[in-house]
């Protein structure tokens, strides 16, 4: 036979895509281009990887090039990107402009990690080339001869003494194994080269920097087991018996499987990752499954019943799921909580009662009767528990003040200064007094002196105590007219409060942060998905828990403000929302949470707001909140408030909300309620003990 002559893009396609496998077989030469789905933001991806190159290029001739990464930023500027970018925003593509810039960002974010991930070195340290060219390699396979040619994206020295095959992607796909062939080949192209065994790296930058490191038996792997069987039925197809007719798949070499017939592909060290196929309605029947990027909210009531789906970018718009005790709240919320994961979204979870707990429970999945699906879910999703307030469990620090304060501008730096003042004096229950407002401005005064200095680092209650209690001159002027004896009534105070909930400021347990809490970036565990579940059981009485989760939000909302995003990344969902986000009063979460739900959007967070008080939760927030479920309903003063939310429907919440069964719901859009029957989800959750919720966590801690 002849010699087959293959691209590294050609071999890839046909590894994973049988239907293009099929074509070439035909002889239809198909094309190995993939177009994204109309209305999708055009993301440059040509023009992004020559900016990174030419930018690496310029790195290697001039290896004492400053690491910063604004440096290197404006590197890849001079490019052409600062080009691209003008033009783009002068042809009115503001989103392609933003997501290009974010991409850059990211980039240049990462180069200086790398470089600051090898002490004294010099970018020829790091980079072995920009991109690495192989022609012709030579691949022999039951008879036939192939040969392979491509471009790797870039190669370099790993920490650990290793060649590094790198790929760079501006967006984060769901099926990591099929992102993981093309580094295969590659890594098998530089052995056949120079007999190089290198490992791999696959680097996303958009919406956010995640990089994902493949050992040497993810790609073995996944090349014996994709790769391979694909070459096979390749060959066959050209040996001369098989010309003039279709050929018949080949035998996968001894010890490889054979490739399936559908292009979803299993997780490194794991089976399938769970889609969102056919499942269990409420009703028990089978449901139609999910379109591509769309959540199976249900089914519609009435004599024929058709799915109701919501398309998974609609969550940016936020989402608030009401309902009484026993209305099937929580199960319709989880049920999109599970989808989301199953797509590959990280999620948080705040959990007050104790019961959201069980999905990270590691028996859950030998529960008797407990479905495939469920295992699949499981097996694809990274759990942990957090018990901020009780090391014994997984403990979550959180800081006075964010880090990298100084990076921040000085407007977001004076917020800082404030929202942490405002929390503290919640936990000292300082009022409205003039005295304790004074208090409050000493708070403000004493935080930015630490802030601000470069030898404070990180700003801990201990550092605030000594600030005040020492009299330093810089803080007395800082304070004006206000009374210096304040400043060791407030030591008093906070030394009191450092004694009785001291470990909610913890430096010794892992520190709290988005990253952290969606599994992004060091945190990311390979296949698999971060759910994040945080317990405020242990955070003592109400003003502690509120002040606590008031600095997550303050975190949630700068993590928006650094890592902006086009399409869903995340999603934080509050159960018994109405504590944080209430009616009359105003505790210090609601601030922070009325600022998320604005801002995440523009970060591709969706924020989800359970609660079964409906009368007690703020309608203010409707203009930012834009997917409404309502169900089971039948205390007065609720349906009184809710009245207005299905007003337009021309719905009388009186009537029809006391009328609802356990588990419908009407999902209301701008104009129309449509009346459903709510997905189940698959975790049967039940009231955990604090016992169980310690021993969960330290095993879900363990397990990372």
């Amino acid at each position: 036979m002849d010699p087959i002559s293959l691209s590294v893009t050609q071999l890839s396609r046909a590894s994973v895509d049988p239907e293009w496998l099929d074509a070439w077989i035909r002889g239809d030469e198909p094309s190995v281009q993939v177009f994204a789905p109309p209305g999708t933001v055009t993301a440059h991806g040509t023009q992004f990887h020559r900016f990174a190159c030419q930018t690496v290029q310029r790195l290697l001739a001039a290896p004492s090039t400053p690491p910063q990464a604004d440096h290197l930023f404006e590197l890849l500027l001079d490019t052409g990107a600062g080009q691209l970018l003008d033009s783009l925003l002068d042809a009115g593509q503001v989103d392609s402009a933003a997501q290009l810039t974010n991409a850059l960002h990211f980039f240049a974010q990462r180069v200086a990690e790398l470089h600051a991930r090898t002490p004294n070195a010099t970018w020829t340290d790091i980079f072995v080339a920009p991109e690495f060219s192989v022609k012709d390699a030579k691949f022999e396979l039951q008879g036939g001869l192939v040969f392979i040619s491509g471009t790797i994206d870039c190669v370099r020295h790993h920490a650990r003494g290793r060649i590094e095959v790198v790929d760079y992607k501006l967006t984060r796909g769901g099926d990591l194994p099929k992102e993981m062939v093309q580094v295969a080949i590659y890594r098998e192209l530089l052995k056949r080269f120079n007999g190089t065994s290198a490992v791999g790296a696959l680097e996303y930058f958009s919406p956010t920097l995640h990089v994902q490191e493949l050992s040497e038996a993810d790609l073995d792997a996944c090349y014996q087991h994709w790769v391979l069987p694909a070459l096979s039925r390749m060959i066959q197809a050209r040996q001369p018996q098989a010309k003039g007719k279709l050929a018949r798949p080949a035998q996968a070499p001894a010890g490889v499987a054979s490739p399936p017939t559908s292009t979803r592909l299993p997780p490194v060290g794991g089976p399938a990752a769970a889609t969102p196929a056919p499942v269990e309605s409420a009703r028990g029947s089978a449901a139609a499954p999910s379109s591509a990027g769309s959540l199976h909210i249900g089914t519609t009531r009435g004599m024929a019943p058709t799915p109701v789906l919501l398309d998974q970018e609609q969550l940016k718009r936020h989402v608030a799921v009401l309902g009484g005790s026993g209305s099937g709240k929580t199960t319709l919320a989880l049920s999109l909580i599970e989808q989301l994961l199953a797509a590959g979204i990280p999620v948080l979870l705040i959990d007050r009662k104790g019961d959201l707990c069980r999905y990270g429970d590691p028996n859950l999945s030998r529960t008797e009767g407990v479905s495939e699906r469920l295992r699949n879910l499981l097996r694809a999703t990274d759990v942990a528990v957090f018990t901020p307030g009780q090391e014994r469990g997984r403990g979550l620090g959180i800081a006075l003040l964010p880090a990298r304060l100084l990076e921040l501008s000085a407007p977001e730096r004076s917020d800082a200064y404030k929202d942490a003042a405002a929390g503290l004096g919640g936990m000292l229950l300082l009022k409205s007094t003039p005295t304790d407002q004074a208090k409050l401005a000493v708070l403000v005064q004493s935080l930015r002196i630490l802030g601000e200095s470069p030898r404070v680092e990180p700003v801990t209650l201990p550092a605030l105590i000594d600030l005040m209690a020492s009299e330093e001159p810089l803080l007395l002027e800082s304070l004006g007219k206000l009374d210096p004896k304040h400043c060791k009534k407030l030591a008093e105070q906070l030394q009191t409060l450092e004694i009785m909930r001291g470990e909610l400021f913890s430096q010794s347990a892992e520190a709290s942060s988005a990253e952290l809490l969606f599994g992004l970036g060091e945190h990311a565990v390979p296949g698999r998905t971060r759910l994040s579940i945080v317990s405020t059981k242990f955070l003592g009485d109400d003003t502690s828990a509120l002040f606590w989760i008031s600095q997550l939000l303050l975190e949630l909302n700068r993590f928006a403000s650094r890592s902006p995003s086009p399409v869903l990344q995340a999603a934080v969902m509050f159960d018994e929302a109405d504590i944080y986000l209430p009616a009359t009063s105003k505790p210090v979460t609601k601030g922070p949470l009325e600022s998320l739900l604005k801002r995440a959007r523009s970060a591709g967070l969706s924020i989800m707001l359970a609660t079964q008080s409906p009368g007690d939760l703020d309608y203010k927030c409707r203009e930012n909140v834009r997917n409404w479920f309502i169900g089971l309903v039948k205390e007065p003063r609720a349906i009184e408030k809710l009245k207005p939310l299905l007003s337009d429907a021309k719905l009388d919440a009186a009537v029809v909300l006391p009328k609802q069964k356990v588990g419908q719901f009407f999902m209301l859009s701008e104009t129309a309620a449509v009346p459903l029957d709510a997905e189940r989800n698959l975790v049967q959750t039940e009231q955990l003990s604090e016992p169980e919720i310690l021993e969960i966590a330290r095993a879900t801690r363990a397990g990372g």
